[in-house]
């Protein structure tokens, strides 16, 4: 599994973080925190992104964490994208 954390570059803080099976679902994940207009993200779209931070093995339960933390989406982009 790859893990994931969203950062908020405002608070210059990484959330919690979580687990998916590829990048399209994470960004799956985001979206729908970003269809909630209550949601700090839906809020500040600006301030948040989502990084690529590792991967954790089902198997083993060890995590291993990237040497340097990738941005795989701008929550921005959400608002930005043609419907």
């Amino acid at each position: 599994m790859k893990m994931f954390s969203i950062y908020d570059k405002k608070a210059m803080q990484y959330s919690v973080p979580f687990c998916a099976e590829s990048e399209v679902m994470a960004i799956r994940m985001v979206e729908e925190q970003l269809e909630n207009p209550r949601s700090l993200a839906a809020r500040y779209p600006a301030d948040f992104c989502l990084m690529a931070i590792g991967s954790f093995s089902l198997s083993d339960g060890k995590v291993n964490p990237l040497d340097n933390v990738v941005n795989v989406y701008e929550c921005l982009s959400f608002f930005s994208k043609e419907n």
